[in-house]
C-alpha cells in the first residue's frame, strides 16, 4: 500500500494524541481547530481506517492509532538525526549576539582565515528564547551579558570578560561635570532605552530602584544612530557597556566634542560577557572553531576597535 501524506499530518497526529483533545491540540499547533480536524481526518482516509475513539469531551487512541504513534514519533526522530548530520558536516555555524563591537571586526577576520565558513546571525526577542534555541539546536552558541535569572540546567556559561557600566550623555548635560555618578544622582534625568539591552536595562534599572526611584524612561529603541541623536542633543541619558562606550570612540573621532561616559560608583554596576551554548564539546567541529576563535581573541578586540 502506498500512501502519500505530508509530515504535518504526522505532526498534528501526534500532537493530538498527546492532548487527547482538539482544541487544547489545535492551540499549540498554532492552527485552527477545524484545520485540525480536516488533516487527522484526511490521514485516517489515507490509512483506512480510524485511529482515534472519539468521545463527547476526550478523544484516544485506538489499536491503530497506538501502532502508529511510535513509528510517528521514530519519523521525526530520524529526520532530526538526518538535520543534525547534515549540520555537521557543513559550514555552517548558527550564532546570536548583540554586541556589534568588536563581533562585527571580528568575525570579518575569522571569515577571512576560513573562507569556507559560513556564519548564519540569529534574531532574538528575549533570553528565554535565546535559551530554547540553544537547547533546540536552532543556534549552536551565543555572544550575551550573563543571565539574571536561573540559567536552564543542560546550558554552560562561559565568561569572556567584566563590563562595567556607564552613563552615556551629551556634553550639555549638567552631569556631564562629574567624574562618576552614582544611581542617585540620576534621579531627575530623562532616560533613552536600548531594548536590544534587556539584561543590561534589568540590571541598571534595579540600581535605580535600590536608589529610591524608577527611571523615567522617554523613549525606546533599538536602532544606534537615533538613541546617539537624541543624546547628542540632550534629550536624555541612557546606560552603556564598556565595549559600547568604546566603539563609539572609536566611531566618532571628536567624540569628546559631544559626548560623555561616566563610570557608574556602584559594585554591582558589572555584568559579565560570554559564551553561552549546551557545552562547547557538544558543538559541531566548525562551530566549535568559531567558539574558541572568540574565547581567544574577543579581548584583544574589544580592547582595540
Amino acid at each position: 500500500m502506498f500512501i502519500f501524506m505530508e509530515l504535518s499530518q504526522l505532526e498534528y497526529f501526534i500532537k493530538l494524541a498527546e492532548y487527547e483533545n482538539f482544541t487544547t491540540a489545535s492551540k499549540e499547533l498554532h492552527i485552527t481547530q477545524p484545520a485540525l480536524s480536516i488533516a487527522i481526518n484526511k490521514l485516517e482516509n489515507d490509512f483506512g481506517t480510524k485511529l482515534f475513539d472519539r468521545g463527547k469531551s476526550k478523544i484516544s487512541l485506538n489499536k491503530y492509532g497506538q501502532i502508529l504513534l511510535p513509528h510517528a514519533i521514530k519519523i521525526f526522530e530520524e529526520l532530526d538525526a538526518a538535520i543534525n548530520a547534515i549540520s555537521d558536516s557543513a559550514d555552517q555555524i548558527n550564532i546570536s549576539y548583540v554586541f556589534m563591537h568588536p563581533m562585527n571586526e571580528l568575525l570579518t577576520d575569522y571569515l577571512a582565515k576560513n573562507p569556507n565558513a559560513v556564519i548564519h546571525q540569529h534574531d532574538i526577542t528575549s533570553y528565554k528564547d535565546l535559551e530554547q534555541k540553544i537547547i533546540s539546536s536552532e543556534i549552536d552558541f551565543a555572544i550575551c551579558y550573563s543571565p539574571t535569572d536561573t540559567m536552564h540546567e543542560s546550558l554552560v556559561f562561559e565568561k569572556l570578560c567584566d563590563d562595567p557600566q556607564f552613563i552615556f550623555l551629551s556634553v550639555h548635560n549638567p552631569l556631564s561635570r562629574f567624574d562618576s555618578l552614582k544611581y542617585s544622582d540620576l534621579k531627575n534625568s530623562r532616560f533613552i532605552k536600548n531594548v536590544f539591552f534587556k539584561e543590561s536595562n534589568s540590571l541598571n534599572v534595579q540600581g535605580c530602584i535600590d536608589a529610591g526611584f524608577v527611571p523615567n524612561f522617554v523613549f525606546e529603541g533599538s536602532r544606534r544612530e537615533i538613541l546617539d541623536g537624541l543624546i547628542l542633543q540632550d534629550y536624555g541619558i541612557t546606560f552603556i557597556g564598556e565595549g559600547g562606550a568604546k566603539l563609539r570612540k572609536s566611531r566618532y573621532p571628536d567624540w569628546e566634542k559631544h559626548y560623555r561616559f561616566i563610570p557608574i560608583d556602584n559594585d554591582q554596576a558589572q555584568r559579565s560577557i560570554g559564551l553561552i551554548s549546551r557545552g562547547s564539546s557538544s558543538l559541531p567541529v566548525e562551530a566549535r572553531k568559531l567558539y574558541k576563535y572568540i574565547f581567544d581573541n574577543y579581548i584583544p578586540y574589544r580592547d582595540n576597535p
